[in-house]
C-alpha cells in the first residue's frame, strides 16, 4: 500500500513518540480537518499493523497509540517509513509544497523553457491551483537568489549566477540521495541503496537519476581503491562528493561553469585527496579539470561564504535570541562554551551534516515553534543565509542548546508589576491578563487605583508600576504609562524595561520560572523528554569526552537521545548481554552512567549502558 507524505509525518510522529493522541489535536497540528484526520489515521492504522510487533490502538474518550512488541519492531517500522520510494510517497496526491518543489526540480534541471502548460499537466492541477504553485515557487526561488521567471509563448525558466543555481541543485539533489541512502550503515550499503533507489524515483529526470548511479558506482571504486578513504569514512561526505559530482558532470556538459576569481583558501592534506578524486572523475566523464570546480567539489556552496568568526557569531546568536525572547542568557557561559564547540564541529566539518536527519526537528518546530523561529532568524543574520547551510537540521540543533540552558534555570528572577487604573478593578485585570500573555518573566505584585497607588507601592515595593493614567514620578519606582488596551508601542516599552531590570539584576522577587517560552507554557511529556535527553547527552559525552571518535558523534548524540527516550517510556533493550560484551568495559564506566541516568530520575539497564559504552571502541 502507499501513504502520501502527510500520513508518513504522522506516522513517524507516532513511532518516534509513543504516547496517547487525541484526534482533535492531531487535527488541529497538522491543519485538517477532523475528518481529514480521521481517513488518515485509517490508513496509518492499516499500514502500522501490517509492520512485524507493531500494533494501532484507539478507544474513545482516551484517543489512539501504537503498541510495540518491542523497541526493535518500533525502529525498524521507522526505517520502513523513511524507506518510501518518491514514487510511492507522491502517487496519490501533491501538496502545495511538494508541488512548488517539482516546479522548482523541473526547472533547474532543464536545459530550456518549460511551459505552463506542461507544468499544469504535469502536476495534475488547475490553471488557477498552477498560478498560485508558481508564486510559491518564485518565493522559494528568491530564498537561493534566483529568478522564477516567464516569458510569453516559451514558458518559464530560472536565471541568477552558476553558484546560486548550484546551491538550489546540491539542496535538491541531497534530499533524494539521503531518501534512497537512509539506513546505510557503510560505504557499500550506501551506494547498494542509491543504486537500487535511484532507478524507479520520479521527482528528479531520468537522466539525473541515471548519473546519480552512475558516480556513485565508480566513486565507491575510487574509494574503496584508496585504503585512506574507505576505512570509516563519514558518509555525509561521500553523499556530499556524489551531490557535487553530479552537478559538476552536468553543468560542464551543458557549458555552464564556475568563475571564482579571488577564492585562494589553501588545501590541507584531505583537502588534496579529494581533489585527485575531483581529477580522476573529470578524466573519466571527458572534463577538463579546473581550479575553479575543484574547490566547488571541496568547499561546495561554501566556497564563496564569508568566514564566520566562531566566538564572536556565537555571541552575536545567545545575544539576538536572548533580547528578542527576553530571556536572560546573555551571561551563560556554559551555553557559550556548547553552541561554540558546536559551530566549530560544523564549520570545520565544511558543511557536511547540515542536513543530517534529527528525530527532533518536528517536536521543537511543534512545541517550540518561537524559539525555533528566532534561532533561524539569528543563523541567517551571523551565519548563513543559504538554506542549503541553514537548514531545518541546524537549526534545531542549535535550538536544543538554548533549551538545555532554559531548562538549566532553575529560578529566574521575575520583575513584580504593580498595575493602576482608576479604581483597581477591572481595567487593571484586563490589563494584566493582556501583558503577562506576552511577556515572560513578569509577575503580579497586585492593583491599585489612580488615589492609593503610593501606599500600594510602599507595601509591596514592586519592581515596575503599570498604570493607564500619568502618574507622578516617585524615586526608585520605574512607571510606565500604556494604554487601556495596551498597543504594540506599549508592549515594546514593557518589555525594554522588563528585560533591562533582569539584566541589572534590580528585581526583588525570586520566583520559578514561568513562562519562559510565550505560547510553550506547559511541560508536557514531549518537552521533558526533550530537555532529559538534551541533559543526558551532556552529561554522558562530558564524562566519555575524547574516547567517543569525531566521525561518529553526530550517531552518539542521536543514540544517547534516543535511549534516554526509551528509558522515560520503559521500552528499554531487554536482551542480556553476555559475559565477553560486559568484559568489555570497565565497572567504573558502568557505574558512572548509571548514576547520570540516576540523577535524572532514570533508571537505565545494563543493555542500554553497554550499547552507549559501545560508541568508545569504534574508530
Amino acid at each position: 500500500m502507499t501513504l502520501i507524505s502527510r500520513q508518513i509525518n504522522i506516522a513517524t510522529n507516532l513511532l518516534n513518540n509513543p504516547q496517547t493522541y487525541k484526534v482533535k489535536d492531531l487535527s488541529a497540528r497538522y491543519k485538517v480537518s477532523i475528518r481529514t484526520l480521521r481517513s488518515d489515521l485509517k490508513k496509518i492504522a492499516e499500514w502500522i499493523n501490517k509492520q512485524p510487533g507493531c500494533k494501532y490502538n484507539s478507544k474513545p474518550g482516551k484517543g489512539i497509540w501504537i503498541s510495540f512488541a518491542s523497541d526493535f519492531d518500533r525502529k525498524n517500522a521507522i526505517n520502513s517509513l523513511q524507506s518510501f520510494s518518491s514514487e510511492e510517497v507522491i502517487s496519490q496526491y501533491l501538496s502545495p509544497t511538494q508541488r512548488k518543489w517539482k516546479i522548482l526540480t523541473s526547472l533547474i534541471f532543464a536545459d530550456g523553457f518549460i511551459t505552463g502548460k506542461k507544468m499544469t499537466k504535469m502536476l495534475d492541477v488547475s490553471a488557477n491551483t498552477f498560478l498560485a504553485d508558481i508564486n510559491n515557487a518564485k518565493s522559494e526561488a528568491k530564498r537561493f537568489n534566483l529568478l522564477l521567471e516567464g516569458k510569453n509563448y516559451y514558458g518559464y525558466y530560472l536565471t541568477g549566477d552558476e553558484i546560486n543555481i548550484r546551491a538550489l541543485m546540491e539542496y535538491i539533489l541531497q534530499k533524494q540521495i539521503d531518501r534512497y541512502s537512509f539506513g546505510a550503515n557503510n560505504l557499500i550499503d550506501l551506494i547498494s541503496k542509491i543504486s537500487t533507489s535511484s532507478a524507479g524515483n520520479t521527482n528528479l529526470p531520468k537522466n539525473i537519476n541515471k548519473l546519480i548511479n552512475y558516480v556513485s558506482l565508480i566513486l565507491c571504486d575510487i574509494l574503496n581503491l584508496k585504503k585512506a578513504f574507505n576505512t570509516g569514512m563519514d558518509l555525509s561526505i561521500a553523499k556530499s562528493m556524489i551531490n557535487r559530482l553530479t552537478i559538476i558532470i552536468l553543468e560542464n556538459h551543458r557549458h555552464r561553469f564556475l568563475n571564482l576569481s579571488g577564492y585562494g583558501k589553501r588545501l590541507n592534506q584531505t583537502q588534496k585527496h579529494y581533489a585527485q578524486i575531483y581529477k580522476f572523475v573529470s578524466e573519466i566523464f571527458d572534463i577538463k579539470p579546473t581550479k575553479d570546480e575543484e574547490k566547488y567539489f571541496i568547499f561546495g556552496v561554501k566556497v564563496l561564504e564569508k568566514d564566520v568568526e566562531t566566538n564572536k557569531a556565537v555571541k552575536e546568536i545567545i545575544s539576538y535570541v536572548s533580547q528578542k525572547m527576553v530571556l536572560p542568557l546573555e551571561n551563560d557561559l556554559q551555553l557559550q562554551d556548547s553552541l561554540t564547540q558546536h559551530l566549530i564541529s560544523e564549520l570545520n566539518s565544511n558543511f557536511q551534516h547540515f542536513n543530517d536527519y534529527t528525530p527532533f526537528t518536528a517536536e521543537v518546530k511543534s512545541r517550540f515553534g518561537t524559539l525555533f523561529e528566532t534561532v533561524k532568524a539569528a543563523l541567517d543574520k551571523y551565519i548563513s543565509k543559504s538554506p542549503l547551510i541553514n537548514s531545518d537540521t541546524f537549526v534545531t540543533l542549535v535550538s536544543l542548546h538554548f533549551l538545555v540552558s532554559i531548562s538549566d534555570l532553575q529560578k529566574v528572577p521575575q520583575v513584580s508589576a504593580l498595575y493602576v487604573c482608576s479604581t483597581g478593578l477591572g481595567a487593571t485585570k484586563l490589563l494584566k491578563k493582556v501583558i503577562q500573555s506576552r511577556i515572560p518573566y513578569i509577575t503580579s505584585a497586585g492593583f491599585a487605583s489612580a488615589i492609593n497607588y503610593r501606599t500600594k507601592i510602599y507595601e509591596t515595593k514592586p519592581d515596575l508600576v503599570i498604570s493607564i493614567f500619568p502618574l507622578k514620578k516617585i524615586e526608585s519606582t520605574k512607571i510606565i504609562q500604556v494604554n487601556p488596551i495596551p498597543n504594540e508601542q506599549d508592549m515594546l516599552k514593557v518589555e525594554r524595561e522588563v528585560s533591562f531590570l533582569l539584566k541589572q539584576n534590580a528585581v526583588k522577587n525570586d520566583n520559578d520560572l514561568r513562562n519562559v517560552i510565550k505560547e510553550e507554557q506547559s511541560i508536557n511529556n514531549v518537552e521533558k523528554i526533550l530537555s532529559l535527553s538534551i541533559e543526558a547527552y551532556i552529561n554522558v559525552s562530558e564524562y566519555l569526552g575524547d574516547r567517543i571518535s569525531k566521525k561518529y558523534e553526530k550517531a552518539f548524540m542521536i543514540h544517547v537521545q534516543l535511549a534516554t527516550e526509551r528509558i522515560y517510556f520503559d521500552k528499554q533493550y531487554d536482551s542480556k548481554p553476555t559475559d565477553k560484551q560486559l568484559n568489555k568495559f570497565s565497572k567504573t564506566d558502568i557505574s558512572r552512567l548509571r548514576t547520570i541516568y540516576l540523577d535524572l530520575g532514570l533508571h537505565i539497564n545494563i543493555n542500554e549502558i553497554i550499547a552507549i559504552l559501545r560508541y568508545t571502541l569504534l574508530r
